[in-house]
């Protein structure tokens, strides 16, 4: 890993959100408190919780700037956050997730290696003890068109530039459950991204948590599809052929959870002039690459 000089590195928010994360709340706030490379500044955004989230944070609060008010969900509490933030880029940490000690350091070399880069991002793990930082770590490049295919980053592993986040409108409150989404699309069509394709980021997965919403997600992604089709910041074939996908891959997921409401009313999408050719684009590029990666998992696990 390459090193940063503090005299010339860009300077860092870290907007750190809470919504009733009480036991993991601390192990967050210390994961960035604890970086190799500190940040300038550290919000943390309490989303009206009532359990003792706010009693957690207290220890900390000669250290960060905390922000409390009602609950208004993910994308209005990062935008509070953002409101308060005045680094030249902001890093966001879920209440319940932790940063290894090297990621904002990691990401800063990787930023002098692709300075037109405007937003950074790691991979992530579910467990811990897999947190690990390579030596030369491999760099992906990616653009709007990635995003829109999928989700490219975790939440908790995004570092941006806080002009393109501002230009691109900051998060989106109609869109959460896929906020996150809609916001990385929005900034990349301003710019390359890049994936340092090391684990830096311990994700908790809560199987309570709103992204596992699939009615609410597949709605959302019908939005965002519509919204590119209006926009025409992609060529109408490509918009096409990444809806239909949207389409099969919330049809597979209504699959797997039994919910066969949704999965007939997502099913009579697959009907209209003109669509078999998408469908067909769709199910060959992504359907079937991602269905043999489940099966795939399903059968090492």
């Amino acid at each position: 890993m390459g090193d940063i000089p503090n005299m010339s590195a860009p300077s860092i928010s870290v907007i750190v959100t809470c919504y009733n994360n009480q036991a993991t709340i601390a192990e967050a706030i210390d994961s960035v408190l604890g970086q190799s490379h500190l940040p300038k500044q550290v919000i943390v955004v309490d989303d009206g919780s009532t359990d003792g989230s706010l009693t957690a944070i207290s220890p900390f609060q000669d250290r960060v700037t905390l922000i409390t008010g009602h609950n208004g969900g993910p994308s209005a509490a990062r935008n509070r956050g953002l409101g308060a933030a005045d680094g030249e880029w902001v890093a966001f940490l879920d209440g319940d997730d932790a940063w290894h000690p090297h990621k904002l350091a990691v990401q800063l070399v990787a930023m002098v290696a692709n300075p037109d880069a405007i937003m950074i991002a790691s991979d992530w793990s579910r467990d811990p003890a897999a947190l690990a930082v390579d030596q030369d770590p491999k760099i992906q490049r990616l653009y709007a068109s990635h995003i829109a295919i999928l989700n490219r980053f975790q939440t908790s592993s995004v570092l941006a530039l806080r002009s393109a986040v501002d230009k691109a409108g900051g998060f989106d409150p109609r869109m959460d459950t896929a906020e996150d989404w809609d916001m990385w699309l929005r900034v990349a069509k301003l710019g390359p991204a890049v994936l340092v394709k090391s684990p830096m980021v311990f994700y908790r997965d809560n199987p309570d948590g709103v992204s596992k919403d699939v009615r609410t997600l597949s709605a959302r992604a019908q939005d965002i599809v519509a919204r590119e089709r209006e926009q025409l910041y992609f060529e109408k074939g490509f918009v096409d052929t990444i809806g239909a996908w949207h389409l099969q891959r919330f049809m597979v997921a209504a699959a797997l959870g039994r919910d066969w409401s949704l999965l007939a009313r997502l099913a009579s999408g697959l009907r209209g002039a003109g669509r078999a050719t998408s469908h067909a684009r769709a199910f060959i590029a992504y359907t079937l690459p991602f269905l043999t990666e489940r099966l795939k998992r399903r059968a090492a696990a």
